[in-house]
This record gives C-alpha cells, sequence and structure tokens, in this order.
C-alpha cells in the first residue's frame, strides 16, 4: 500500500508522508489532487479530476471501499451536458482527520469538515455545515449529530 502511494506521489499535484492506496484505485487527472500526511484509499475506490479542478485531501483522512470523488462536473451548453467544454473550476477539499464511509460519493465543490464521518452509501454534493467533529449520512447527505473528539495527549 505504501509503495502504490509513493508512485503515485510523483504523477499528484502535491503528496504528503506516507500515502496508503490499495489495490484496484483508480486516481484520473492526477495533477488535480493535492493528498495529505498519513492518508489511506481503500479498495475500489475512484478519485476523478479534470482540467479546471482541484482536490485536497487533507491529513489523516480515510476513505472506505468503493467510494467515488470527483472533482469536476459537466457543464449545460443549452441542449446537453455532453458537448460543452467545462471551464469552471471547481474545488473539492475532504479536511484532516475525516473518514468516508465505503460506496460513499463525494461531487464536485463539495466540502466535509475536519474530523467527520460520512456514513456508508451517502452522497455529498455541497458543502456541509461547518461543524467539526460530526456524523453526516444520506442521500443527499446531512448532518446527524455531532460526535466526540479525543484530546491529543
Amino acid at each position: 500500500m505504501k509503495f502504490r502511494g509513493w508512485l503515485y506521489s510523483f504523477v499528484l499535484k502535491q503528496c504528503g508522508r506516507n500515502f496508503q492506496v490499495v489495490h484496484n484505485v483508480i486516481i484520473n487527472t492526477p495533477q488535480c489532487f493535492v493528498i495529505g500526511d498519513n492518508v489511506r484509499v481503500g479498495l475500489f475506490v475512484r478519485l476523478n479530476g479534470g482540467q479546471y479542478s482541484e482536490c485536497y485531501i487533507k491529513d489523516d483522512v480515510i476513505i472506505g471501499q468503493g467510494t467515488m470523488i470527483s472533482a469536476s462536473n459537466h457543464e449545460f451548453n443549452g441542449k446537453n451536458y455532453r458537448d460543452k467544454k467545462v471551464t469552471t473550476k471547481y474545488i473539492t477539499i475532504i479536511n484532516q482527520g475525516s473518514w468516508i464511509g465505503a460506496n460513499c460519493s463525494i461531487t464536485a465543490n463539495s466540502i466535509v469538515p475536519a474530523y467527520s464521518i460520512i456514513g456508508a452509501n451517502s452522497c455529498v454534493t455541497r458543502r456541509m455545515e461547518n461543524i467539526e467533529g460530526a456524523l453526516y449520512g444520506g442521500v443527499p447527505a446531512k448532518f446527524i449529530k455531532k460526535i466526540i473528539i479525543p484530546e491529543n495527549d
């Protein structure tokens, strides 16, 4: 896992220490991803970037298996979403200490607050309430409750 993370560090925009990537992970447009220290990416995760996108995955984040994180989007050209060139800059942020549960979807321009948990099978479609240490879940994901964050000794 550490070796795979080390290999990815050469093509990512920026990569911190101890980036762990399980097998069967796909990272499209890796040059738009900034990865912090001690990040672990689970089995069958897909990270999709885009030409004008930026995705920040901060320190100490765990991404559960089967999750899809999209840092880009399609734009409507008046007839369809297929033919217009994407020019909008999208920024997706998963803040420090967060845990993204299995089979989640994180869409472009979403922000996950620090020390938060996104429940399994949830879809984050926007900037979540800025409540650190909270549990979010559902489709679309909503605030469920505040969780306790242990103090660092």
